[in-house]
């Protein structure tokens, strides 16, 4: 159906390049039968304000066609890039299985200690890397907050969308990225319900893909480049329970129930570094 809208928009402009053909035909053969006239002087000017007008609208309404084309396309293409996941295993937090044993869960799952000694560490270094900038932007606090959960975190890869409300519309504009590079004049954005991350703005619930399609999160270093198996998209609330921001972060290792569990509890946290 989304191709459709394509195919359509295509042969709207193919019958417009051939009315336009038509028209600029049948002026010519006017131009003929004027020049024979005797009133060639009077009509010759009328001719020509005329095909003025008719290049301007015609290449009006092929430039807002092809608009269209280019960005239908586009917007086809990012829904198609986030939401067509063949071979990936989506799951809630209630239907998370770690393919470990028990002995293997126990001795992977951190205590109470570990976790409050997790969370301080975090908090730590974004209130000592954001206390040394003056006045950090929205984007400064995001790159920080990316850069303190690597500390703590095998993260290959990582982004934070925020949520940003207007009197029309609210969307989830990307604010910062973690190994991945994309240029600064780029904005890539989602709708509540577009796409992984508009689908987890919108519902407030996590969305957890494991044993990804080859190729699709290639991670790179200076020693060559391997494909992140993990991606883990997941809303960070404030203390109303509202969606504020949604990170994305991608890993070689599974994601654990004391991982997601803490990343989620972790945004309440962090929402007062943004105030």
């Amino acid at each position: 159906m989304k191709h459709k809208i394509l195919w359509i928009y295509g042969g709207m402009i193919a019958f417009l390049l051939l009315m336009t053909w038509a028209v600029f035909r049948q002026i010519g053969r006017l131009r003929e039968i004027i020049s024979n006239s005797p009133l060639q002087e009077q009509f010759t000017g009328i001719t020509d304000r005329l095909e003025y007008l008719l290049i301007v609208l015609f290449s009006a309404i092929f430039l807002t066609f092809a608009g269209l084309i280019v960005f239908k396309f586009f917007k086809i293409r990012k829904e198609e890039i986030y939401n067509e996941f063949p071979q990936a295993e989506v799951l809630e937090t209630s239907d998370l299985k770690v393919e470990s044993s028990e002995s293997e869960i126990k001795k992977d799952d951190l205590t109470e200690d570990e976790i409050k000694s997790r969370e301080e560490k975090i908090t730590g270094c974004l209130k000592k890397q954001i206390k040394s900038l003056k006045s950090p932007s929205p984007k400064d606090i995001s790159k920080i907050i990316l850069s303190c959960l690597s500390k703590s975190f095998e993260i290959t890869q990582a982004e934070i969308f925020l949520k940003v409300k207007t009197q029309d519309e609210e969307k989830f504009i990307l604010s910062a990225t973690y190994a991945i590079f994309i240029p600064e004049e780029k904005i890539i954005e989602f709708e509540p319900g577009e796409g992984l991350i508009g689908q987890a703005g919108k519902s407030g619930n996590h969305r957890y893909l494991r044993d990804l399609p080859d190729g699709y999160l290639n991670v790179k270093s200076g020693l060559g480049a391997a494909d992140a198996a993990n991606l883990l998209i997941l809303p960070w609330k404030n203390q109303h329970n509202e969606v504020f921001a949604v990170l994305e972060i991608a890993s070689f290792k599974l994601f654990k129930d004391t991982d997601i569990t803490f990343l989620e509890e972790l945004g309440e946290k962090i929402k007062d570094f943004y105030e």
